[in-house]
């Protein structure tokens, strides 16, 4: 698959830069409330993000040496399990 990146200017890059700029250092819980952990699952979780938008965020994090929290299995199995199927005290929890 041929894509070609948003420029350099492009806005979704410019506010992910701003908060960068902002949180140069972020914490994980930083970077969860940005939403910039998941960011393609829906609010309040993630942005809901777009699959380019996601790109944006992986390419601009990677450039700041920005690494998301590694947690395969609460990000990658238990959490996206309590999202689509859990209830909604699981969820809050």
């Amino acid at each position: 698959m041929d894509f070609d990146f948003p420029p350099e200017d492009d806005p979704r890059r410019l506010v992910v830069r701003e908060w960068i700029a902002a949180h140069p250092r972020p914490s994980p819980q930083e970077l969860l409330d940005a939403g910039y952990i998941v960011p393609h699952w829906p609010e309040p979780y993630g942005l809901a993000a777009d699959p380019m938008q996601q790109l944006v965020i992986d390419d601009e994090l990677k450039r700041a040496g920005i690494r998301r929290p590694t947690n395969p299995i609460g990000i990658g199995w238990a959490a996206p399990t309590i999202l689509m199927a859990g209830t909604e005290a699981q969820q809050q929890r």
